[in-house]
């Protein structure tokens, strides 16, 4: 909450008090709410992590016989790129993507689940933090007022 009000102290006095270096999408989620999209999550993730963004692009792509040369479940298997519907989060811990499904094997055909399931996992991670700076913007920031602001 407190970078929120100090971001919001900044704008109401037109003073440049701080240089903020964050993504384009953490100003996006503290002006008008999180974006829960896909797409938006995609960028996100992009932003923040490139290389896992870059990853699950490569591993849904694996799904396309045109891209993928036709995988199979147990070439995928024995790549060992996949054990179970879990991610591990940025703060090492590693989660369900959906309640009781480490043990689901992954198939081919739901890589691209797989992918999208990860970078919503990796999207809801940083939402408390996000509601956080948010509520304290708007705590110095009128509602009202903060629409007038558009992030860059």
């Amino acid at each position: 909450e407190f970078i929120g009000m100090l971001i919001g102290t900044a704008l109401r006095h037109d003073e440049p008090l701080i240089d903020l270096q964050l993504a384009p999408s953490v100003w996006r989620a503290v002006h008008s709410g999180p974006q829960l999209e896909q797409g938006a999550l995609d960028g996100a993730l992009r932003e923040a992590d490139v290389q896992l963004a870059d990853s699950l692009h490569a591993l849904a792509m694996l799904a396309d016989p045109a891209v993928g040369g036709g995988m199979s479940d147990a070439e995928l298997e024995d790549m060992c790129v996949v054990e179970g519907f879990t991610t591990t989060l940025s703060n090492g811990q590693q989660v369900e993507l959906w309640p009781h499904s480490r043990h689901v094997r992954v198939r081919v055909a739901a890589l691209p689940a797989y992918a999208r399931l990860v970078s919503r996992a990796r999207a809801a991670e940083s939402a408390p933090q996000l509601a956080a700076m948010r509520a304290g913007l708007l705590q110095c920031v009128p509602a009202r007022a903060l629409a007038l602001w558009a992030p860059h």
